[in-house]
């Protein structure tokens, strides 16, 4: 959902209440451009390599960004990616252990009806 990408997540991202999740991407991913390295492809790769998931979804509304994902399910990453892909890791994703936003969806939603069916 954007979150690692050089573009960033949308308004709408359940994450926008962790600041923690979302300064760490985005430090993931200033940090993969300096290094000359694509953090989508690294995100995909990594998630499709996930042995647990039996499912990866990945949505674009662009042919540039559907061939570099078919790209990057075919194409093995580089020596140079596996080695920013490990910093990624220790540097920006071991600091969020237990980090999440599961439920801050459901929390606001229900926060919202609260609010509307007190000023009905």
């Amino acid at each position: 959902m954007g979150l690692l990408s050089t573009r960033g997540p949308p308004d709408w991202h359940p994450a926008r209440n962790v600041p923690t999740i979302t300064t760490a991407c985005q430090q993931a991913a200033e940090f993969c451009t300096s290094k000359g390295v694509d953090i989508s492809r690294l995100a995909l790769h990594f998630s499709l390599a996930q042995a647990d998931c039996a499912t990866c979804l990945v949505s674009t509304a662009s042919l540039v960004n559907a061939q570099k994902n078919i790209d990057t399910v075919t194409s093995p990453l580089t020596v140079e990616e596996k080695e920013v892909l490990q910093e990624v890791k220790v540097k920006f994703m071991e600091t969020l252990t237990n980090a999440h936003w599961e439920g801050f969806e459901v929390q606001e939603y229900r926060e919202k009806l609260e609010n509307s069916t007190q000023s009905s």
